[in-house]
């Protein structure tokens, strides 16, 4: 999450959005923004304390740990709105790669099969609002569920390029079969020997996501969960439809 205290706005980054583009979007054009990020041991209420995601907090949450009221302050709350299943295997993957992977540099079809094995799709949903873990898996409607209708600023993802022209793309489209080996080539290795951890991470993460072996396991166990998924974001497909429904007549 992003504010500024100036203009009365705020960025609530819903995960595997498009939001860490936006988020230094942002940071960029206000001047006086502030934000909530990285991970941290808070306690809540009388709830002894565990991590929380700050990066991906709710305004709700920022009033809860925090006593930053921006709801009440009368912020306009800016979230981008995503189709949840495509978003789910999205963050399935970010959660396989980052949590669960003994390499995240290195996930193929196979890890992503073995990892599937061992838990379920209703397992680690329920735990999305619990778990820093989990939190790419939250339904969107979290993030926005305690903001009045005036003040949300709510934008479909296919429609950052129009509201925002100059922002930078995180993962253009294509793919690139074969990564595994590309990255193995003794060359490559010893380049990669040399970059830094967040220059390694940002190349891998890229490469695994255009990997059409990891994108064939992912949206397999997508297909199989279909009947849970749609009952469990039924109310982030029904905001999403609300919003294209708007922009249509609107255009």
């Amino acid at each position: 999450m992003i504010i500024s205290d100036s203009r009365h706005k705020v960025f609530c980054h819903i995960p595997k959005n498009g939001g860490s583009s936006l988020r230094a979007y942002f940071a960029g054009q206000w001047e006086d923004s502030r934000a909530y990020q990285g991970r941290r041991e808070i306690a809540a209420g009388e709830a002894a304390p565990r991590t929380r995601d700050l990066t991906h907090i709710t305004p709700a949450e920022a009033a809860a740990f925090f006593g930053d009221d921006l709801v009440g302050e009368g912020y306009t709350i800016t979230a981008v709105i995503r189709p949840p299943i495509p978003r789910f295997s999205s963050a399935l993957l970010q959660y396989i790669r980052t949590f669960a992977a003994q390499d995240k540099n290195f996930v193929t079809a196979k890890t992503v099969q073995r990892i599937m094995q061992g838990t379920s799709v209703e397992a680690l949903c329920a735990a999305a609002r619990e778990d820093h873990r989990h939190i790419h898996l939250r339904p969107q409607v979290d993030f926005v569920a305690d903001v009045p209708e005036a003040q949300r600023d709510l934008i479909l993802i296919g429609d950052l390029s129009r509201r925002f022209p100059d922002l930078p793309v995180d993962n253009p489209g294509g793919s690139l079969p074969g990564w595994m080996s590309f990255m193995r080539h003794p060359v490559i290795k010893r380049v990669a020997g040399r970059m830094g951890k967040a220059a390694k991470d940002g190349i891998s993460r890229r490469l695994i996501r255009k990997d059409p072996q990891v994108k064939e396991a992912i949206e397999t166990v997508t297909a199989a969960n279909m009947a849970f998924l749609a009952e469990f974001y039924a109310e982030d497909q029904a905001l999403h439809d609300t919003l294209a429904q708007k922009a249509r007549t609107a255009a």
